[in-house]
């Protein structure tokens, strides 16, 4: 009986970690699987186009605003990279380059994780299953926490040659002193291909400190001196190789000035310190396993671990994008951390972590009383359940790709992503050889450079900091139509503005330029504007072009003066749909003409069609409510704006417009409890407090309708009707009229 339990050493082991590896790069290649959806893979394939053509660049060619200044292209092997690819597999052959560097980074933490937990010197089925479940666990843990930052850019080397770099440290560390001469190769690559090449530095600095102070506290777990001090050649071989690039000493000035400059906090979101949202989001659920098992099992960490831990944890306070860092790097620590509390709650054999060998016989012992506790737990050491435990695994790892995606398959697939990019205004502007200097939206600058250069310089795009303070001050102004903006405008020479419509970011200069008669709008389309200066060099195109009236994100029909003006309008929204039928803003700004108009059928029809076209629009799920309301289908309107709601748009006036049908349906507490939930979203809504006010006077509250009275007129001072409402509930309260 004791025979048939006995395991061929070496082979079911071997197998079950192959299968568990599997599991965990399948795992982290199918959170991989999203189309190409960074607005900087364009001007990483632009840059790449440049280093063919001249090598790395030294200074500025692309914008018009800091056109000549110094400029160290850091990322020049990567981009060069990404543009052979680009140019030999296109959108596809990025895809698969995204998926690849993620399995390949998958694999190296994998390999990492089998050499911290050591489980290779152990035969016994138990702890292959239970070392590397944990290790596929912990891989897709931390992928999981990464999965927003997959993009196509090159930032997925950088993950590569990180994990790599974990790898030849563990190797070192327990002896393997070949693996030395891998660290000036990697820093060689790394230094050219991205510029969080410091991490590597500050990894092994880690290690040789923590190593080094266990050595000359004579500790019985300091490593070998020989060890030592190839760890700390390494660290020295590493720094050297630093130099190995275009710019030399200069590179050391690039990761810094990115960590501590003001513009880049200010302007890129991933940049910014993190939140509580961003702790608490479901895809960090590796953070709370991370500490549970630190909690149950933290003998399981070593010196240089603690080290590693609440360093990079530190760095992860600092910005958004050092929490896929963070979680990455210590993936490792988190597998071994798993494997340790699990075997503290199965009190089963735990895995050696440290690679030495165990006794046989304690280890047959062990096993001996865990197979008795639990018929359950001695199941993973029979041959038959090796499959369930891996199975097990598998579940769970395809459990965090679903969370990974939002739960939303949709997310997933090849190509490209186009919705987004300028990519019809740029060719508008190409087909038409309207070239010169143009003003863009941040977010397209990198594809108008890539379009574009060299007949257009752009005037800001990704490298925010090559650009600095000056011209994102410069940016600011112009984008928020401040003073002097058509003077910024001229000191650059600009007569073209490539705008960005579906967000509010540009919306004050859209409107500045569409009441400005020098600039004429010449294109629009779902996702961006284009507006051109008059001047006599243009004036034979626009004898020849549509010059459009009205834009989709600037259209509000009570605005307009005369009914001839919204015909004008509708007529000219009717021909664009004519034009493109599958564009949503103008469907949209059609069903509010015809609503405008007297057209509710028709209105809701157009909506209903820009809403299969785009679903998740709260903007169009809130007029579709407003236009159900006003032909009385109550509940189908009441879903629209709860639609609306929980798409994250329209929050305030969607809850407003509940609390109005509940108030019809003499549900007074609702119809309070809507209107106070519309308060949350938007405080300074003068018709919110308004609403408050009519409904806690129903209601008999007096003194509360007395108080949202006095906010509407803090909101609207010069409102005779709020002034009138106060004193009439002043004086109902027998308060008089006195403030």
């Amino acid at each position: 009986m004791e025979q048939s339990q006995t395991l061929e050493p070496g082979r079911s082991p071997r197998r079950a970690a192959l299968a568990l590896m599997a599991v965990a790069l399948l795992a982290a290649m199918l959170m991989a699987v999203q189309p190409v959806r960074s607005p900087d893979v364009w001007h990483h394939i632009a840059c790449g186009r440049l280093v063919t053509q001249q090598g790395p660049a030294h200074t500025d060619p692309f914008s018009c605003t800091a056109q000549g200044q110094p400029w160290i292209q850091y990322e020049w092997l990567a981009q060069l990279a990404i543009y052979g690819i680009w140019t030999a597999g296109g959108a596809t052959g990025l895809m698969l380059m995204q998926i690849g560097m993620i399995g390949l980074t998958a694999f190296f933490l994998f390999w990492t994780a089998r050499v911290r937990l050591g489980w290779s010197a152990l035969s016994q089925r138990a702890s292959t299953s239970l070392c590397g479940g944990a290790a596929a666990l912990a891989v897709a843990l931390a992928f999981c926490a990464a999965s927003d930052r997959i993009f196509t850019r090159p930032e997925l080397f950088s993950w590569a040659i990180l994990a790599a770099w974990l790898l030849a440290l563990e190797q070192l560390r327990q002896g393997r002193l070949r693996w030395m001469a891998l660290f000036p190769l990697l820093m060689a690559l790394w230094v050219n291909l991205h510029g969080a090449w410091p991490a590597g530095l500050a990894l092994s600095g880690l290690y040789c400190g923590a190593e080094t102070f266990l050595a000359l506290r004579r500790r019985p777990s300091a490593i070998h001196r020989r060890t030592l001090t190839a760890l700390w050649g390494a660290f020295g071989l590493a720094l050297a190789a630093t130099l190995a690039n275009p710019y030399g000493a200069l590179i050391w000035e690039v990761p810094f000035k990115l960590a501590q400059s003001p513009e880049v906090r200010a302007s890129i979101l991933e940049w910014q310190k993190p939140g509580w949202s961003d702790w608490l989001a479901l895809r960090n659920v590796g953070m709370v396993a991370l500490l549970m098992a630190l909690i149950l099992a933290p003998r399981a960490l070593k010196l240089r671990d603690w080290a590693v831990l609440l360093f990079f944890g530190a760095l992860a306070l600092t910005a958004r994008r050092h929490i896929a860092v963070a979680m990455l790097v210590t993936a490792p620590l988190l597998a071994a951390l798993l494997a340790a509390a699990w075997a503290v709650l199965c009190r089963c054999p735990a895995a050696n972590t440290e690679g030495a060998d165990l006794e046989k016989s304690e280890i047959s012992n062990q096993n001996s009383e865990f197979r008795n506790r639990s018929s359950l737990y001695s199941s993973c050491l029979r041959g038959e359940h090796s499959i369930s435990a891996t199975l097990l695994v598998a579940a769970a790892c395809l459990a965090l790709v679903l969370l990974a995606l939002g739960f939303r398959l949709e997310r997933a697939g090849f190509g490209l992503k186009k919705r987004g990019y300028p990519i019809a205004a740029a060719d508008f502007l190409a087909r038409n050889r309207l070239d010169g200097n143009l003003f863009n939206s941040y977010s397209y600058g990198n594809y108008l450079l890539y379009a574009l250069y060299p007949a257009n310089h752009v005037f800001i795009d990704g490298r925010v900091d090559m650009y600095g303070s000056r011209v994102v001050k410069l940016y600011d102004a112009v984008r928020l139509a401040g003073p002097g903006w058509r003077e910024l405008l001229a000191q650059y020479h600009i007569t073209l503005c490539v705008l960005e419509i579906s967000r509010t970011t540009d919306e004050k200069l859209l409107r500045a330029l569409a009441r400005d008669p020098a600039w004429a709008l010449v294109f629009w389309d779902a996702d961006s504007a284009v507006f051109l200066q008059r001047g006599p060099e243009r004036e034979e195109f626009l004898r020849s072009a549509r010059v459009y009236s009205f834009l989709p994100a600037l259209f509000n029909p009570d605005s307009l003066r005369s009914r001839d003006e919204l015909l004008r309008a509708e007529a000219e929204f009717r021909a664009k749909v004519a034009e493109q039928p599958d564009c949503a803003p103008a469907l949209y700004a059609l069903a509010r003409a015809e609503g405008a108009l007297g057209r509710p059928d028709e209105a809701r029809a157009l909506l209903q069609k820009a809403l299969d076209l785009e679903p998740e629009n709260a903007v169009l799920h809130y007029e579709l409510g407003n236009l159900l309301m006003e032909k009385g289908a109550l509940p189908e309107a009441e879903q629209a704006f709860r639609r609306a709601i929980a798409l994250g748009g329209q929050q305030g006036s969607a809850y407003l417009a509940l609390s109005v049908i509940r108030h019809g349906q003499k549900d007074l507490p609702g119809a309070i409890r809507e209107a106070r939930a519309a308060l949350t979203f938007a405080p300074d809504n003068w018709r919110i407090h308004w609403n408050l006010s009519v409904l806690y006077e129903e209601t008999g509250r007096i003194p509360e309708a007395i108080s949202e009275a006095q906010e509407v007129l803090k909101l609207q001072p010069k409102m005779t009707a709020a002034a009138e409402r106060l004193a009439a509930l002043r004086a109902r309260n027998g308060a008089g009229a006195a403030p």
